[in-house]
């Protein structure tokens, strides 16, 4: 259920996002947005589940792999910038651009996630307290 909550989520913040950045500054960020979105949301989705399973198989040791879920997504998240806004940039795109969208929706994937993270701790300890 939290994995439902963090992508539906996180397209509905970017779809709110894209479509006042398109109001305000033209239709010509669609593709970019969508593939920092794609970025952003799919090293969340694994981490979370990890963390998920953790927390049903082993319990003791959530707070390290939270915090290690929390690392590799962030490294994830900033190689995979370094390589596709190169491409980008290669291809005649904004490199920036690109950048403060990956930025902007990591920031926001980061709240929800840190939202159902409190929320799986919480239930977590109330088993092991029971």
């Amino acid at each position: 259920m939290r994995l439902v909550l963090l992508a539906l989520g996180s397209i509905a913040s970017w779809c709110v996002a894209i479509l006042i950045v398109s109001e305000c500054h033209g239709p010509g960020q669609f593709s970019e947005s969508l593939l920092a979105l794609l970025i952003c949301l799919t090293p969340a989705i694994a981490t979370l589940s990890f963390v998920e399973w953790v927390g049903r198989n082993a319990p003791t040791v959530l707070p390290p792999a939270i915090m290690a879920g929390i690392g590799i997504r962030m490294f994830t998240v900033v190689a995979a910038t370094f390589v596709l806004g190169s491409r980008i940039a290669a291809a005649g795109g904004d490199r920036e651009r690109f950048a403060v969208w990956v930025v902007s929706l990591y920031l926001v994937i980061l709240v929800i996630e840190s939202g159902l993270l409190i929320s799986l701790v919480r239930n977590s300890s109330a088993r092991s307290v029971s």
